[in-house]
């Protein structure tokens, strides 16, 4: 069996990157473009419209440490 090795350390950032903020205020342009794009397709129910992300939605929902 193979032994598992951490060979270095450190955090690399490679030269393009955006952060979480950058991400999420470029998600919420896409969504207000796509929603104007298919208003009309909206509308009608032929398209569901897409919705900003709620603040922390990517967090997981915490254990619940009462006892059932």
């Amino acid at each position: 069996m193979h032994q598992a090795v951490i060979a270095a350390t450190g955090l690399y950032t490679p030269p393009h990157s955006i952060s979480n903020a950058e991400l999420v205020e470029a998600f919420n342009a896409y969504v207000e473009r796509f929603n104007a794009a298919n208003a009309e397709a909206i509308a009608a129910g032929e398209v569901v419209a897409l919705a900003p992300p709620r603040p922390n939605s990517s967090r997981r929902p915490r254990a619940s440490s009462r006892a059932s």
